[in-house]
């Protein structure tokens, strides 16, 4: 399967509103993770907060925040997706079913992620900021 220039390999995840799948970039010989919206979201609302989340994650730069590369609509059922970068790994629901993870490792994953959402929050602060052509202090 084919979704605008990149090779589906395999899905690898499934959520509510869209599925992941670990795909080919041809023109630069790479793997990567496309998330395709699923068809019945893709209009109205959740479209447009699948939009925006391009958006906003294409305007971050994080060690803990995955890489967008592209973005696009699929032309045959009017679908969009996000082409980001792929890393291997383990989903979490499979590293817990092996036993608890040690707390320090636990305590720094949070620490991680905090960070990353701190990061997301500022460049949402300040992208709302610009838009309605707020200040800081205002």
């Amino acid at each position: 399967m084919q979704v605008g220039r990149y090779e589906v390999l395999e899905v690898i995840g499934t959520g509510a509103y869209s599925r992941v799948a670990r795909g080919h970039d041809p023109m630069i010989g790479r793997l990567v993770a496309i998330k395709l919206l699923s068809k019945e979201f893709a209009e109205g609302d959740a479209r447009q907060r699948f939009l925006q989340e391009a958006r906003v994650v294409g305007q971050l730069s994080h060690p803990s925040i995955i890489t967008l590369h592209d973005m696009g609509i699929e032309e045959a059922s009017a679908t969009p997706y996000l082409v980001m970068e792929y890393l291997k790994g383990q989903a979490l629901d499979r590293t817990l079913e092996k036993g608890s993870i040690p707390f320090a490792r636990a305590c720094a994953w949070v620490a991680e992620v905090a960070g990353a959402l701190g990061a997301a929050h500022r460049k949402g602060r300040n992208s709302r900021r610009h838009q309605t052509g707020q200040h800081p202090g205002h």
